[in-house]
């Protein structure tokens, strides 16, 4: 199955699942104890297979971060105390305990691994539950979310058109967030969308924290972007969280101007993402365009952007210069 003028990179628009394959290697549990170590967390999920351990952690504010003279008296005379003489330094980031975040990834060897561990949960409103202890906690619930792979695309019906105009990026999605909940959610905030996608990294096949919406109609496109940031909402969030919105920019398009009779039936190289553009141009039409003689000055200062790989950026052959505390993204010829 194939979409009609689908945006760029199909590996991940569309996944293409193998049969016995249901989830990603790796998975996200939440609601640790803040107490809890590195090394109890692997030796409790290592029980269904090898697994690496991958959390971010925080360092006890009320310790390290002393505002009162009396406080960093007393830091200090713990610090001397129990740190060697010659390695003694103002800094107490050395002796702050590393602590859980409360939450954490974990990447096994092999999915069976996961299957294993998920049929050792419990069930509480179709979430998964695991009990774990610390030194100061016994048999606590701790949150289990595997990625489903099927989670990674939405589409309103399979056999509708998808317009590429229509699609924005959505950066800063918070994982893991499954497709349908963006769309939900894209759809709350601006109008009907007709298809989802999470970025995902290929060797996991786990979700990246952006995603590609497109929209049934240039309406709610245009104000998606014209917003630039959208509060989201989902299930597994207590509150709301900060997103980007910016045009979806593909790495193959045909320009929009001259479909390809300017510039020899090649795929259109830059994109203008200005509310009075969101076009893709080849380079004789975005000079004509933006520095012809019906060129207003307004137009001559939008920058076009070009799609490598994942990056966006701004091509190396337009320059950037000030004035009057202005930039303006000027053409300078090869």
């Amino acid at each position: 199955m194939k979409a009609l003028n689908a945006p760029s990179n199909p590996e991940t628009f569309f996944m293409i699942q193998e049969p016995k394959e249901t989830f990603s290697r790796k998975l996200f549990v939440g609601g640790l104890p803040l107490d809890i170590t590195k090394d109890e967390i692997i030796a409790h999920f290592s029980k269904f297979g090898k697994v690496l351990v991958d959390w971010p952690l925080r360092s006890d504010t009320s310790f390290s971060m002393c505002s009162t003279a009396s406080q960093r008296m007393k830091s200090n005379f713990i610090a001397a105390k129990f740190s060697k003489p010659h390695k003694f330094t103002e800094s107490l980031d050395f002796l702050v305990p590393e602590r859980s975040m409360g939450f954490a990834f974990l990447i096994y060897d092999c999915e069976p691994s996961v299957h294993l561990l998920i049929k050792h949960c419990y069930i509480d409103n179709d979430k998964y539950y695991i009990f774990m202890s610390s030194a100061t906690i016994n048999d606590r619930p701790v949150e289990v979310r595997p990625w489903r792979l099927s989670d990674v695309d939405w589409l309103l019906d399979p056999n509708m058109e998808i317009n590429p105009h229509f699609t924005v990026f959505v950066g800063g999605v918070p994982r893991p967030t499954k497709a349908s909940e963006i769309a939900e959610a894209m759809t709350s905030l601006y109008g009907q969308v007709c298809y989802a996608g999470l970025d995902i990294d290929h060797e996991l096949r786990y979700p990246k924290n952006y995603a590609r919406v497109t929209f049934v109609s240039m309406h709610s496109f245009l104000a998606a972007v014209k917003n630039r940031y959208a509060n989201f909402f989902s299930a597994g969030l207590n509150a709301a969280k900060k997103v980007e919105v910016k045009p979806y920019v593909m790495d193959s398009k045909k320009c929009d101007q001259c479909c390809g009779t300017k510039c020899e039936g090649k795929l259109a190289s830059l994109y203008c993402g200005h509310l009075s553009c969101l076009q893709y141009f080849c380079r004789p039409c975005w000079d004509e365009f933006h520095y012809g003689p019906h060129a207003s000055k307004l137009l001559a200062t939008h920058k076009p952007l070009i799609r490598i790989q994942n990056h966006v950026q701004v091509p190396k052959e337009f320059l950037v210069v000030l004035r009057c505390g202005k930039v303006l993204f000027l053409h300078c010829e090869k």
